[in-house]
């Protein structure tokens, strides 16, 4: 667990943290930007299914690119829950 209390993924051969890059911006006294302060939970969830998918696109194995897609679906259906769809 990172320092956040966050789980870490292993992807590939590379430590990947499961927070996106989006939430680890901070200004210079240590707060979180004020674009991240502003995103309702459904917009997080899309901007973590769109980072899952990104990484599913430079995916070296089958198997990576299929667990990352899984993580994209589950992200969307949060997005999806959260606007209350």
């Amino acid at each position: 667990m990172s320092a956040l209390g966050h789980s870490r993924l292993k992807v590939s051969n590379l430590e990947q943290s499961a927070v996106p890059d989006w939430y680890r911006l901070r200004d210079s006294g240590g707060r979180a930007s004020r674009e991240s302060a502003e995103m309702s939970k459904a917009d997080q969830f899309r901007e973590y299914a769109e980072e899952a998918m990104q990484w599913a696109r430079r995916s070296k194995t089958e198997n990576e690119k299929q667990a990352l897609i899984e993580l994209v679906r589950t992200w969307t259906q949060a997005a999806q829950r959260s606007d209350g769809r």
